[in-house]
């Protein structure tokens, strides 16, 4: 661990550190959001902030940072955007966010993008920050703090809310 944006952060070193726990995220086409504060100066590696389900794409939540983009994915509904200074080593706070039919992804409380997403169907399979999957690859190199799951669409005010740190941690 080490200084984060608020108390203590994790801190990922890109091969073999990372957070695993039994997948508890909302499945099939109900709402979800999930938030953290990431910092990073890797801009050529594909690398996942959080993950939730198996390790297909068709059946999984991947949140991630890939080539210098802040992407997400969705039941094989893959969507990068592009996220101009994430990889400057600087905190920054990023929301994929899911209504049932659309991904927004949010950066510093922008609205970077939005994308169809399909379902996905289990959530059978892990939740990991910091990796994909059970560690397999796309290991984040660098810090991340405050990881936060709703299973709610988090709307854009409740995005800058959070940017803020108006909403108290629970």
């Amino acid at each position: 661990y080490a200084t984060g944006q608020f108390g203590n952060a994790a801190v990922f070193d890109g091969s073999s550190s990372y957070v695993l726990a039994s997948s508890f995220m909302p499945t099939g086409s109900n709402p979800r959001s999930a938030s953290a504060w990431v910092k990073t100066t890797i801009s050529n590696a594909n690398m996942t902030i959080l993950f939730s389900g198996s390790g297909s794409n068709n059946n999984a939540f991947i949140f991630r940072v890939i080539n210098g983009k802040l992407g997400v994915a969705f039941y094989a509904n893959d969507h990068d955007f592009t996220a101009t200074g994430l990889t400057d080593g600087n905190w920054h706070h990023v929301v994929a966010t899911y209504d049932g039919s659309v991904a927004k992804v949010y950066l510093d409380g922008n609205l970077i993008g939005t994308g169809s997403a399909g379902a996905v169907s289990t959530n059978s399979g892990n939740f990991a920050i910091g990796a994909y999957n059970n560690g397999v690859d796309a290991l984040f190199n660098g810090s991340i703090d405050q990881v936060r799951i709703f299973n709610d669409s988090l709307t854009s005010d409740e995005v800058t809310q959070l940017y803020n740190n108006e909403i108290a941690c629970s």
